[in-house]
């Protein structure tokens, strides 16, 4: 996708991988990670792809957003933490929904879920 260019008032700043700064510091089992990085939570996470492996539950923000820093979908983000080993739940009123497992297989992906993407937290749990 086409990323906007960034505001006039925006600042630069160094950056580094969850992976990379988690591993610098030796950090072992992560029983919750949780991931708040302005619109770019799925780079977050795809950077911590060693970290997960050891973390329990991984809470971060969907929003629709996301398109103005990655091309990555809910969808797409749904299906990689699934293949690690995570449910992904996103967190609604009155309930949570489950965002990939087994049902997806048969049904495949629900288009509502895109839809409902606005400001909502995710649960990825084992």
């Amino acid at each position: 996708g086409t990323r906007r260019p960034p505001p006039a008032d925006s600042v630069a700043v160094n950056v580094t991988s969850l992976d990379h700064y988690l591993l610098g510091r030796r950090v072992g089992t992560i029983s919750l990670l949780k991931v708040d990085a302005e619109g770019s939570d799925p780079s977050a996470i795809f950077g911590a792809i060693r970290s997960l492996r050891q973390t329990h539950t991984v809470i971060f923000e969907s929003h629709h957003l996301w398109r103005n820093y990655t091309t990555v979908s809910l969808k797409q983000l749904a299906r990689w933490l699934h293949q690690l080993g995570f449910y992904l739940f996103l967190v609604g009123k009155p309930c949570m929904l489950k965002l990939w497992g087994a049902h997806q297989r048969v049904l495949g992906y629900p288009a509502i879920y895109e839809r409902l993407q606005g400001w909502s937290n995710c649960i990825a749990a084992r």
